[in-house]
């Protein structure tokens, strides 16, 4: 198990799983509020799913600055970004996304597997060493 190196990555990665969790739910909220403005043919239901798009693309803006940060500590990846890079061969996907797998068990477990190295990190701080006293 490896731990991150210091309380700013932390935050970073708890923020960034929270912003791909968001973005992960307000996709089908976005498609939900375009087809319920067909069905009911009304401006003011499509000037709601343009604000949501716009918040869509918002929190697609914010996770990349937030996420491109959060590296994992062994190989210096981004977990929470699409690479196309090789992946491990104990990498899973959840609903065909490895980030959405790696947000969730950061949010709901804190810890995660790197899908590119394939090693456990601990949602926690390394211990800083104590200077010798002499």
């Amino acid at each position: 198990m490896h731990k991150l190196r210091n309380t700013s990555s932390l935050v970073r990665f708890r923020i960034g799983s929270l912003l791909v969790l968001l973005m992960a739910l307000s996709l089908p909220a976005i498609f939900g509020l375009i087809g319920y403005g067909i069905y009911k043919g009304e401006v003011k239901d499509f000037v709601f799913a343009s604000i949501a798009i716009a918040v869509g693309l918002f929190l697609v803006i914010l996770n990349f600055m937030v996420s491109k940060k959060a590296k994992c500590p062994l190989c210096t990846m981004p977990p929470l970004l699409t690479r196309r890079c090789m992946k491990h061969n104990d990498a899973k996907k959840l609903f065909g996304s490895y980030k959405l797998r790696t947000a969730c068990s950061i949010s709901f477990t804190r810890k995660f597997r790197c899908q590119y190295c394939g090693e456990d990190t601990v949602m926690k701080t390394r211990q800083r060493r104590k200077p010798p006293v002499w």
